[in-house]
């Protein structure tokens, strides 16, 4: 995990161009299961949101027993 110095977490998260979009799976959001750096994907509003709901179908990859139906913490809140 991060050291608390915002220097490191480009390498901690293997960011490797500016801007990045990284979308997180796991009950802590510690594991980073997408990136995205098409700056033209980023400004379309529609491809932002077909690439924000691909992410909330994956779910949790590493869902707990707690969660063991998937969908994760964004996904109690916004709806499978």
């Amino acid at each position: 995990m991060s050291d608390g110095n915002m220097m490191d977490l480009g390498v901690e998260y293997g960011v490797r161009s500016m801007p990045t979009l990284m979308g997180f799976g796991g009950r802590r959001a510690e594991r980073v299961t997408d990136r995205l750096v098409d700056t033209r994907v980023m400004s379309d509003e529609k491809a932002m949101a077909k690439w924000i709901d691909q992410e909330m179908k994956k779910g949790d990859p590493f869902p707990s027993s707690s969660q063991a139906g998937g969908g994760g913490f964004l996904a109690r809140i916004f709806g499978s």
